[in-house]
């Protein structure tokens, strides 16, 4: 849950902008934090330019409005795919594989091009899954698969012509097997344990 500081309250002094200059547009007037939803940026700029009596349920309307976009604020570590497979991946029956840069999960395909600049290796994802069955099972959630199934999710551009998506597509497929030499190997054969 996100929470105001002092320095980011609305209504706090030096809020409303310089001395006699009409409240406008927030860029290059005052720095604004990271405030999440656009909505939340409106109901700031109410609060930076509106009468005290606006002022003094603003901080508790932004805090509410960015608290139904928790996800926004995630930590660092929620946007660790390996630990989210640690953590997870043995409870996961199957799991979606795309290349990805880390910015966007744009869906991509295991391109030499995609892979040199991409986060997802299939040697980290294996291991990190075998770290997921090796560890304490976490209560609350369903017993561990015990069967995975790996498959790709990767989604062409919407001007791709078929000739050059199944080209990508098996070039995915080579670049996996590498790692995954066949269907239905246990988990520990494929890491040669």
């Amino acid at each position: 849950m996100w929470r105001w500081t002092p320095a980011t309250r609305p209504g706090s002094a030096g809020s409303c902008g310089p001395p006699g200059k009409p409240c406008g547009a927030l860029a290059g007037e005052v720095p604004v934090p990271y405030l999440g939803p656009d909505m939340a940026y409106v109901l700031f700029e109410g609060a930076r330019c509106g009468a005290p009596a606006v002022r003094a349920g603003a901080a508790e309307a932004i805090e509410a409005e960015m608290n139904r976009y928790a996800y926004l604020f995630a930590e660092e570590r929620d946007c660790d795919l390996y630990r989210w497979l640690e953590e997870l991946g043995g409870y996961a029956p199957i799991i979606h594989l795309q290349q990805t840069n880390g910015k966007s999960s744009s869906h991509l395909p295991f391109t030499e091009a995609n892979n040199q600049a991409g986060l997802v290796h299939p040697l980290k994802v294996l291991k990190a899954i075998a770290r997921s069955y090796g560890g304490e099972e976490v209560p609350g959630l369903p017993p561990r698969s015990p069967n995975l199934y790996l498959t790709f999710e990767i989604f062409p551009h919407t001007t791709d012509r078929p000739r050059d998506i199944l080209p990508v597509l098996a070039e995915s497929v080579r670049y996996w097997r590498q790692w995954v030499p066949e269907d239905g190997l246990a988990l520990s054969a494929l890491l040669g344990e």
